[in-house]
């Protein structure tokens, strides 16, 4: 399991906020964001449980990371959404190059959300080489991103699809995951 968590947190040390999961209803599960005065969450339907990081979290069968990263960073010259997003997506592929040590085929799927907001898919095959030249063999495929701006953000939310799994079912995860984003309230708020 360590072997898996650590495969999707390259980028988790590189961003600083909390997060904890809040229980509503039965099947109803929130994942509570903060970052100084910014407060996120995102509606979870299934059982999420933790793990070893307390940035990775599993829903199911799926390891899930969220990671929230400042958007002045990617916006310069930038006012459309797809291009801040875009921009970051890029900036992020030449980090995850240098981690993989090879050149990875990104792919960019854009996605519609509510009130004419917009998200990027993105995701890339994990190198063979890479797969190789670890002590234990990892039946990784792909990893997989989602990211949308909020207010001062940009909201992304990352998975690895291994052998067994579908990227038809991590996509749709991920895509209901995005669109259930939401931001302002405090945590007290949050059942109400």
């Amino acid at each position: 399991m360590k072997r898996l968590i650590l495969l999707i947190i390259f980028l988790s040390t590189l961003f600083s906020y909390s997060q904890e999961f809040i229980k509503c209803k039965d099947s109803i599960n929130y994942l509570y964001i903060k970052n100084n005065n910014y407060h996120s969450y995102l509606k979870v339907e299934g059982k999420l449980e933790k793990t070893e990081n307390p940035k990775v979290f599993k829903l199911g069968d799926y390891i899930l990371q969220t990671l929230l990263i400042e958007k002045n960073k990617f916006n310069k010259g930038k006012d459309n959404e797809i291009e801040i997003i875009v921009n970051y997506i890029l900036k992020e592929s030449e980090y995850l190059t240098s981690v993989y040590k090879s050149k990875l085929d990104l792919n960019f799927v854009p996605i519609e959300l509510e009130k004419n907001k917009k998200a990027v898919l993105w995701f890339f095959k994990i190198p063979e080489e890479f797969k190789k030249n670890i002590n234990e063999p990892i039946k990784a495929e792909r990893q997989v991103f989602v990211s949308r701006l909020t207010e001062e953000f940009i909201y992304s939310i990352a998975s690895t699809q291994f052998e067994n799994q579908s990227f038809e079912k991590i996509k749709e995860i991920l895509g209901e995951l995005i669109k259930s984003v939401e931001y302002g309230k405090v945590k007290e708020e949050i059942c109400n």
